[in-house]
This record gives structure tokens, C-alpha cells and sequence, in this order.
């Protein structure tokens, strides 16, 4: 249940989240769900644009205001981790592919 992700494009890898990260991010992806109706499946594949990336920068930004980020590190590392992900990618204009498996 790990998410590839890949530069749309150019169909380069760039990252990966592994089955525990993707345990880690529900609430992340589920907010996400929530606000845009676009699912991230672990199952499937999807498309993010850059505003859809930022959206999601939102989200883990609004969680981050409200959580005690030293509650679980674990879970806070996988989020920054996204959100930095995110930010480079809208930095550069990118479209993703996120490869379920």
C-alpha cells in the first residue's frame, strides 16, 4: 500500500511513501478528501497539480498550528516530509503522479 511518487512529465521517481508513512498521513489525506473531494489512494493513481499541492501545504499547515507536533514524531516527520515534497514541487511548477500500488 506504498504511494510512488513521479514528476507527471517526464514520468521521473522522486520520492516514495512506504505502507507505514501512508498509515501516518491518513489524516492528512482524508482532510485533503474532505476540502477537494479528490481522493490519494494508496490503491490507485492520481494527479496533483500545483494548486492541489498547495492545498495540501494548507492542510498540513492548519495541522500543524493545531497539534502538538511532539505528541508523535513519527507522524510529524511524515507530514513535514510531504509538505517540503510539495513545496519544491510547486516551486517548480511540477504536476505529480502518485503511483499506488
Amino acid at each position: 500500500m506504498a504511494i510512488a511518487i513521479y514528476l507527471s512529465d517526464e514520468k521521473q521517481f522522486l520520492f516514495n511513501i512506504d505502507d507505514k508513512q501512508c498509515d501516518l498521513l491518513t489524516s492528512i489525506f482524508e482532510a485533503y478528501r474532505y476540502r477537494t473531494g479528490l481522493v490519494i489512494d494508496p490503491y490507485g493513481n492520481s494527479k496533483l497539480t500545483t494548486e492541489n499541492q498547495q492545498t495540501l501545504v494548507n492542510i498540513i499547515d492548519q495541522y500543524v498550528k493545531e497539534t502538538d507536533l511532539n505528541k508523535d514524531k513519527q507522524k510529524t516527520t511524515a507530514i513535514l516530509e510531504l509538505r517540503a515534497l510539495m513545496k519544491l514541487s510547486i516551486a517548480n511548477n511540477y504536476t505529480l503522479l502518485l503511483a499506488g500500488d
